[in-house]
């Protein structure tokens, strides 16, 4: 779904797990995952807040082709947390 500023990926209506947002230097992808799943062994995505209006738990930027094929890894991490209908969680430790 084509959004103002950006695109959303999603199952169906209200189980969207990605977006992805053209900058001028990148591509900014914010993602909505299970933390019981979710591994990112470089720390490329940063952890933000969800608000009522903004459900995603990771945001990352994408500034050349090379990092695309490991920032897919992470958008298949959020498309399976959707379509397990896992509800995106924190681990106990964080």
């Amino acid at each position: 779904m084509h959004r103002k500023k950006w695109t959303t990926y999603q199952l169906s209506a209200l189980k969207n797990f990605c977006t992805v947002k053209v900058l001028d230097d990148s591509l900014e992808i914010n993602l909505k995952m299970d933390e019981t799943i979710y591994s990112d062994k470089k720390g490329i995505a940063k952890s933000i807040k969800r608000t009522p209006a903004w459900t995603f738990d990771k945001v990352l930027n994408i500034g050349s082709e090379k990092e695309i094929d490991y920032a897919v890894t992470l958008v298949e991490q959020a498309y399976k947390t959707i379509l397990m209908g896992k509800q995106p969680k924190k681990s106990p430790n964080k």
